[in-house]
C-alpha cells in the first residue's frame, strides 16, 4: 500500500506531507541522507531524514499514472 511520508513542524506540531509515496518496505531501506520541505503551516522549510518522518495513511496517496 502506498502511503504518504509526513514530518511533523517542529513550529506547529502539525502533520507535513513531504510530497514523498512509498511503502513500508522501500521506506524502511531510505538512506539516512536528508532532504527538505516547505511547510505549509509556517511557511518555512523544514530539513529532515528518515528518522525524522513517518508514514501516514492520513494523507492520501494519489496513483501515479
Amino acid at each position: 500500500m502506498a502511503t504518504m511520508v509526513v514530518i511533523k513542524c517542529p513550529e506547529t506540531d502539525r502533520e507535513v506531507a513531504t510530497g514523498i509515496i512509498t511503502d513500508v518496505k522501500r521506506f524502511s531501506r531510505l538512506g539516512d541522507g536528508h532532504a527538505a520541505t516547505h511547510c505549509p503551516h509556517c511557511d518555512q522549510q523544514h530539513h529532515w531524514s528518515r528518522r525524522d518522518a513517518f508514514l501516514s495513511v492520513t494523507f492520501k496517496a494519489a496513483k501515479r499514472k
